[in-house]
């Protein structure tokens, strides 16, 4: 599974959204990263945090790409720590991605 040479599935992008409007994001972003949201806006994907059986879909993708790129999945007691939340993509009411998000004590 590699897309444009890059392999690393455990990759990690962290992005301070505190305080920032939408436009302040976008104009962080490369143009190709600008691009791909502007797509996943085009395919009227919903984002929002997982109920327990969008968990349930998310863990298989996230089995699937991890083996996919050679690494042992990471164990789902260890992503549905307490301080961790899961945001999904749906499209057409399916999961489509995600991702999981530590939260602070005092919140995102």
């Amino acid at each position: 599974m590699g897309w444009k040479g890059f392999r690393d599935v455990r990759a990690t992008i962290i992005i301070n959204i505190e305080n920032k409007t939408k436009e302040q994001l976008l104009a962080g972003c490369d143009r190709s990263r600008r691009k791909n949201i502007a797509r996943a806006d085009s395919f009227n994907l919903i984002f929002k945090e997982a109920d327990e059986g969008e968990w349930n879909d998310y863990y298989e993708i996230h089995c699937k790409v991890w083996r996919a790129g050679g690494v042992n999945p990471m164990p789902r007691n260890e992503l549905k720590k307490e301080n961790y939340r899961l945001f999904v993509a749906k499209h057409e009411n399916k999961v489509a991605g995600g991702g999981v998000v530590a939260v602070s004590e005092s919140g995102m």
